[in-house]
C-alpha cells in the first residue's frame, strides 16, 4: 500500500504539523515515510506546501512528481489551484471550505478563488469539500483545521491506521489533545458518512 500526498495552505494553518503527525503515525505502523516542506514567509501567512510519501518503500525522494499525488489536500482554496498538476488521474482533492482567507486576499491585493473556480480547475467529481466546524470557528484557533483534514483523509484514504493517527495527533500537542481529537473525528465523520460528499458541502 502507498499514499502520496500534497498538502498546501498558508502559515498558521498547520501544514507542517499535519505532515509531521501523519509521518509519525505511518512510521509507528511500520511504513517507510518522509516529507518535504516548502514555504514562503509562513509566519506572514505566506504559502506553505508539503509533499508526503508513505509506502513500503515510500520512494527514493520525498518530492512528488507531476500527476503522482493520490490526494491533494487544501487548507484553503487559494493554494490548491497551483497544485492541480500534482493530482493523479484517479486522485481526489480534499479541501476545506470556510477557513482562514490569506492576508493578500483579505486586503484586496489578490483574488480569492470561489468554489466554482476550484471545481473548474479539478472537475467537480474529484473534489471533497469539508466545512470548518462551528466549534473551530468559535475557538479562533485555525491550527485545528489540520486535525479536521487529517480525520477526513483517514476516512477517504485509510492507508494509515486511524488509531495511530489519533495517537500521533495527541502526542504532537498534548495540551490540546481533547480539542484536536474532537476536530479529527469531526473531519472523519464529515468525510466518511453514508452520504456521498463528492462535489458538495457537508453541513
Amino acid at each position: 500500500m502507498k499514499l502520496d500526498l500534497v498538502v498546501s495552505g498558508v502559515g498558521g494553518q498547520g501544514v507542517v504539523t499535519f505532515s509531521r503527525i501523519i509521518v509519525r503515525a505511518a512510521l509507528a505502523e511500520g511504513f517507510d515515510a518522509h516529507y518535504l516542506t516548502m514555504s514562503a514567509a509562513s509566519q506572514l501567512e505566506g504559502a506553505v506546501r508539503s509533499h508526503i510519501r508513505i509506502g513500503n518503500p515510500a520512494g527514493p525522494s520525498a518530492r512528488i512528481r507531476r500527476g503522482g499525488a493520490d490526494v491533494v489536500i487544501g487548507m484553503d482554496r487559494l493554494e490548491v489551484l497551483s497544485d492541480r498538476r500534482y493530482l493523479s488521474g484517479g486522485g481526489t482533492l480534499l479541501v476545506v471550505d470556510g477557513g482562514l482567507i490569506p492576508l493578500l486576499a483579505r486586503t484586496g491585493a489578490g483574488k480569492y478563488p470561489s468554489r466554482e473556480d476550484v471545481e473548474r480547475c479539478y472537475a467537480p467529481e474529484k473534489v471533497v469539500w469539508i466545512p470548518v466546524p462551528e466549534f473551530i470557528k468559535k475557538s479562533g484557533y485555525p491550527g485545528l483545521i489540520g486535525a479536521v483534514l487529517l480525520g477526513s483523509l483517514a476516512a477517504i484514504a485509510p492507508v494509515v491506521d486511524r488509531d495511530h493517527l489519533v495517537k500521533a495527533l495527541q502526542e504532537e500537542k498534548p495540551f490540546l489533545a481533547d480539542l484536536e481529537t474532537d476536530a479529527f473525528f469531526e473531519g472523519y465523520y464529515l468525510a466518511g458518512g453514508e452520504e456521498s460528499f463528492r462535489g458538495n458541502s457537508v453541513g
